[in-house]
Protein backbone atom coordinates (compact mmCIF):
# COMPACT_ATOMS: atom_id res chain seq x y z
CA UNK A 1 0.00 0.00 0.00
CA UNK A 2 1.43 3.92 -0.25
CA UNK A 3 1.08 5.00 3.44
CA UNK A 4 2.90 8.02 4.22
CA UNK A 5 4.61 8.16 7.66
CA UNK A 6 3.85 11.14 9.84
CA UNK A 7 6.95 12.68 9.35
CA UNK A 8 6.14 12.35 5.15
CA UNK A 9 2.61 14.05 5.99
CA UNK A 10 4.18 17.00 7.81
CA UNK A 11 6.32 17.15 5.14
CA UNK A 12 3.65 17.83 2.32
CA UNK A 13 1.65 19.45 4.62
CA UNK A 14 4.28 22.47 4.55
CA UNK A 15 4.66 21.98 0.80
CA UNK A 16 1.17 22.64 0.15
CA UNK A 17 1.32 25.26 2.89
CA UNK A 18 4.34 27.17 1.44
CA UNK A 19 2.92 27.32 -1.97
CA UNK A 20 -0.63 28.63 -0.81
CA UNK A 21 0.90 31.68 0.58
CA UNK A 22 2.92 31.83 -2.71
CA UNK A 23 0.16 31.95 -4.72
CA UNK A 24 -1.74 34.40 -2.20
CA UNK A 25 1.23 36.46 -2.46
CA UNK A 26 0.98 36.69 -6.24
CA UNK A 27 -2.48 37.33 -6.47
CA UNK A 28 -2.37 40.38 -3.85
CA UNK A 29 0.60 41.74 -6.28
CA UNK A 30 -2.09 41.49 -9.17
CA UNK A 31 -4.51 43.49 -7.42
CA UNK A 32 -2.14 46.10 -6.66
CA UNK A 33 -3.37 48.18 -9.50
CA UNK A 34 -7.16 47.82 -9.15
CA UNK A 35 -6.87 48.16 -5.34
CA UNK A 36 -5.76 51.41 -5.90
CA UNK A 37 -7.88 52.85 -8.48
CA UNK A 38 -10.62 51.89 -5.97
CA UNK A 39 -8.86 54.12 -2.44
CA UNK A 40 -8.45 56.95 -5.49
CA UNK A 41 -12.20 56.70 -6.52
CA UNK A 42 -13.22 56.54 -2.54
CA UNK A 43 -10.55 59.53 -1.57
CA UNK A 44 -11.72 61.89 -4.55
CA UNK A 45 -15.48 60.86 -3.98
CA UNK A 46 -16.27 62.65 -1.19
CA UNK A 47 -14.56 65.99 -2.10
CA UNK A 48 -16.26 66.33 -5.46
CA UNK A 49 -19.68 65.41 -3.80
CA UNK A 50 -19.34 67.80 -0.89
CA UNK A 51 -17.96 70.34 -2.95
CA UNK A 52 -20.86 70.52 -4.84
CA UNK A 53 -23.44 70.27 -2.64
CA UNK A 54 -21.79 72.64 -0.74
CA UNK A 55 -21.73 75.13 -4.17
CA UNK A 56 -25.77 74.26 -4.92
CA UNK A 57 -26.76 75.06 -1.44
CA UNK A 58 -24.97 78.59 -1.42
CA UNK A 59 -26.57 79.46 -5.01
CA UNK A 60 -29.63 78.64 -4.05
CA UNK A 61 -29.29 80.71 -0.75
CA UNK A 62 -27.72 83.22 -2.58
CA UNK A 63 -30.56 83.66 -5.05
CA UNK A 64 -32.95 84.00 -2.26
CA UNK A 65 -30.82 86.61 0.20
CA UNK A 66 -29.72 88.38 -3.00
CA UNK A 67 -26.29 88.41 -1.56
CA UNK A 68 -24.21 87.79 -4.72
CA UNK A 69 -21.32 85.07 -4.17
CA UNK A 70 -20.85 85.09 -0.37
CA UNK A 71 -22.93 81.75 0.20
CA UNK A 72 -21.69 79.84 -2.52
CA UNK A 73 -18.35 80.42 -2.10
CA UNK A 74 -18.29 80.30 2.09
CA UNK A 75 -20.35 76.78 1.57
CA UNK A 76 -17.92 75.85 -1.33
CA UNK A 77 -14.97 76.31 1.09
CA UNK A 78 -17.13 74.34 3.68
CA UNK A 79 -18.04 71.09 1.51
CA UNK A 80 -14.52 70.72 0.25
CA UNK A 81 -12.54 70.93 3.65
CA UNK A 82 -15.21 68.31 4.76
CA UNK A 83 -14.59 66.17 1.91
CA UNK A 84 -10.89 66.57 2.66
CA UNK A 85 -11.26 65.62 6.03
CA UNK A 86 -13.44 62.92 5.03
CA UNK A 87 -10.77 61.63 2.68
CA UNK A 88 -8.34 61.79 4.74
CA UNK A 89 -10.03 59.65 7.45
CA UNK A 90 -10.64 57.23 4.58
CA UNK A 91 -7.10 57.27 3.53
CA UNK A 92 -6.06 56.86 7.05
CA UNK A 93 -8.09 54.04 8.00
CA UNK A 94 -7.00 51.98 4.52
CA UNK A 95 -3.26 52.49 4.93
Amino acid sequence: MNELTPADRKSDARKRAARDVERMQRARGRDTYWSAVALLGSVGWPIVIFGVGGALAGRALDGRMGSGLAFTLSLLTLGIVIGVVLAYRTLKESL
